[in-house]
């Protein structure tokens, strides 16, 4: 049987049409999608400009605000009825020509414990069996511990806020050991890892003992902390803790030095776990909402507790600033750190120590 060669043509030539059109429309699509994409692209690297713009307009606006003078000129001290406290809870204010919400939050770092404090340790300076006159012992062959009244305040900040011993499962990769530890051992834990020695921690005026003998010595780096996140490399602290008790603890980027807390700015959770009662701690959050604790006050307020009142002030020097800015694209994000020095009725610098941007 003979084909017609008219119909073959035809069919070829249906076939390459439909071949044509196909490679058409995908040419099309793709054409389409690289440009929505190259679109996208362009967009977001141009809302990224604008929002790290803005993060650092308003990490500037803060400074301002931390640098304006006292409202009563005859008050040394720093409170949350003070403009740089007011901002956070302050509505967006809107920016001709740009197209998103930014918002601003001032915090005060001095009222929260700064965890290096607990190490009153130096250099295999462990208090437990110490020599007489050998670090930590101040020369009088008895074992002391200058970090104690911080460690004891930290053991309550993880007591209120559920610090129990808990296993994990090792493929969760939730903490070093896979054990969530009691308060007083996570303390010791902490101070393992600050001390420079490879010692547990120990000592009889402390309820919790160290792990670091115990556990792969890898596991503790034997330095301060420099930042809060590095709490998480300490065996036994996850991130769910370190979401609980971030609001009242610390670490000084500019180091520990003699750590004190300002008793105007403290959570009450802070204010409780320096040895202060519920009764006073009530009072002092209500007074402080009509004026700012002074020293005098403050003199009043520790009468007879000598360690209370080497540990309380009533100024602040470092403040941390978070800036974020909301897009249709993207979020943007600003943390700072801000260290402010002053005569007593005004601030005269403020000094950026740290500003990270996501």
């Amino acid at each position: 049987m003979k084909t017609n060669p008219i119909e073959d043509e035809s069919g070829v030539a249906l076939v390459l049409t439909v071949f044509v059109i196909s490679l058409a429309t995908i040419l099309v699509v793709e054409f389409a999608n690289t440009a929505h994409f190259d679109q996208r692209i362009s967009r977001h690297y141009s809302e990224s400009v604008q929002g790290d713009y803005i993060l650092k307009s308003g990490l500037n606006f803060a400074r301002i605000l931390l640098e304006l003078p006292k409202i009563d000129p005859s008050v040394n001290a720093d409170w949350l009825n003070e403009p740089w406290n007011a901002v956070a809870s302050s509505p967006a204010l809107p920016i001709e020509g740009f197209v998103g919400e930014p918002r601003l939050g001032i915090y005060d770092e001095d009222g929260k414990i700064d965890i290096n404090g607990i190490n009153g340790l130096s250099a295999g300076g462990n208090p437990t069996g110490a020599n007489p006159g050998a670090p930590g012992t101040a020369g009088t062959g008895q074992p002391t511990d200058r970090g104690l009244f911080w460690k004891n305040a930290l053991k309550e900040i993880f007591e209120l806020n559920g610090f129990v011993r808990e296993s994990y499962k090792e493929n969760e990769f939730r903490t070093r050991g896979h054990i969530g530890l009691d308060a007083d051992v996570q303390v010791a834990a902490i101070q393992d890892w600050i001390d420079r020695d490879t010692d547990a921690y120990s000592f009889p005026g402390f309820t919790g003992s160290g792990i670091e003998s115990s556990s792969n010595q890898k596991m503790f780096y034997n330095r301060t902390l420099r930042s809060l996140s590095e709490l998480l490399l300490v065996p036994g602290f996850t991130r769910e803790r370190l979401e609980r008790v971030a609001r009242f603890i610390r670490v000084s980027p500019r180091g520990s030095g003699t750590p004190r807390v300002n008793v105007n700015t403290a959570p009450p959770e802070v204010l409780q776990a320096l040895g202060l009662d519920s009764a006073e701690v009530s009072d002092i959050v209500e007074k402080r909402l009509q004026f700012a604790y002074t020293p005098e006050l403050v003199n009043v307020l520790v009468q007879g507790n000598d360690q209370l009142a080497n540990r309380l002030k009533t100024t602040s020097n470092e403040f941390s600033v978070l800036a974020k800015v909301e897009m249709p694209a993207s979020t943007r994000w600003l943390r700072a750190f801000v260290a402010v020095g002053g005569r007593s009725t005004g601030r005269r610098r403020s000094t950026i120590i740290r500003r990270e941007l996501y």
